[in-house]
């Protein structure tokens, strides 16, 4: 728009067309005639304005959006074939225009583990037995276990609002420990570290029982005291059963797909955030920072609160969704 209202002041002070053009230079003889004369026409140097036909077409934008509520995952060619059905014809670029006209945008979706409608019920069942016990688990040790890799321990960093993230390396076979522990209200169990290589079987899981949650369960409950475990394969097999059987201990399950009213998912968070600050190298320097946390951080106060907000998760969870956030979810795992 400058440049027209250049050329318009020139050819008032007297220049012909070709001198403007030259003194200018970024503009031709015959641009400078076709500007004159859309302002002579016009009676103004802005662009004319631009007739909108999209939200014209109801009818084609009305199967557009129809076929979007359908199917979120819907494809160029899957709504151009069926306005073809309707009877309209139009150029996948066309169909792509009226869609961003809506504001839409085709992007990547992102990956989340969800909690069924099946699952759902028996998390409401399980709230309404700790409701109605009023439970507190005094008596209970909760278990479980978690891989750590050397590599995935700084997965944040610093940057500005609008620059892309950097990728980090991944390895075909990242080095790691897989660790197993419970906490209870008295405490926390000693941990059993192993590495990432060991199969993590029932055989393995008995033996990590005998060696961390027997002698706890015996030296701090005297054997009045329950096993609580999610369900996972090596959890529910029949060896851990009669494995467990004969030592005397009595197992309680969470529902499926409740990490959220596990209290010692929250000790692995806080974990993995302690070593993210040491950012471990090597298996030894892991280890040692996995053995670090649990002596100087993993203490009686700690292992109480964590239950306290995992019986809390429990009581809030009355449509059986995930409320550890500020608003209900059906996702597993809040970020």
């Amino acid at each position: 728009m400058e440049t027209r209202s250049q050329i318009l002041r020139l050819r008032q002070e007297g220049l012909s067309s070709r001198e403007v053009a030259a003194q200018l230079g970024n503009v031709s003889h015959y641009g400078v005639l076709y500007t004159e004369r859309r302002a002579n026409a016009t009676q103004a140097i802005f662009n004319r304005p631009h007739e909108e036909t999209i939200s014209r077409d109801v009818a084609v934008n009305r199967i557009i959006d129809e076929a979007i509520v359908a199917n979120r995952n819907a494809t160029i060619q899957s709504i151009r074939a069926r306005l073809q059905t309707a009877g309209y014809e139009r150029s996948e670029e066309q169909i792509r225009r009226r869609i961003h006209h809506t504001g839409r945008r085709y992007v990547r979706t992102k990956y989340a583990q969800t909690i069924s409608i099946v699952n759902q019920q028996k998390r409401l069942r399980f709230r309404e037995f700790v409701i109605n016990s009023q439970e507190y688990f005094y008596n209970h040790i909760f278990v479980d276990e978690t891989m750590i890799l050397i590599n995935d321990t700084n997965r944040f960093e610093w940057r500005f609002r609008d620059e892309r993230p950097r990728k980090r390396p991944r390895f075909a076979h990242p080095k790691g420990l897989w660790l197993f522990g419970g906490i209870s209200r008295r405490g926390a169990t000693g941990f059993s570290i192993y590495q990432k290589e060991h199969r993590n079987e029932k055989v393995t899981y008995c033996e990590m029982i005998g060696q961390v949650i027997y002698p706890f369960m015996k030296s701090r409950y005297n054997m009045n005291c329950h096993l609580v475990q999610d369900n996972a394969k090596m959890h529910t097999a029949n060896y851990t059963k009669h494995f467990l059987q004969r030592l005397g201990i009595r197992r309680h399950f969470f529902p499926p797909q409740s990490p959220d009213f596990n209290p010692i998912e929250k000790i692995w968070r806080a974990l993995k955030a302690y070593l993210r600050q040491l950012n471990p190298r090597t298996l030894f320097e892991l280890k040692k920072g996995i053995l670090d946390f649990h002596k100087n951080e993993l203490n009686v106060q700690l292992c109480n609160t964590v239950i306290d907000d995992a019986r809390r998760n429990i009581l809030r969870a009355v449509d059986g969704l995930n409320h550890e956030g500020e608003s209900p979810t059906n996702e597993l795992y809040r970020n």
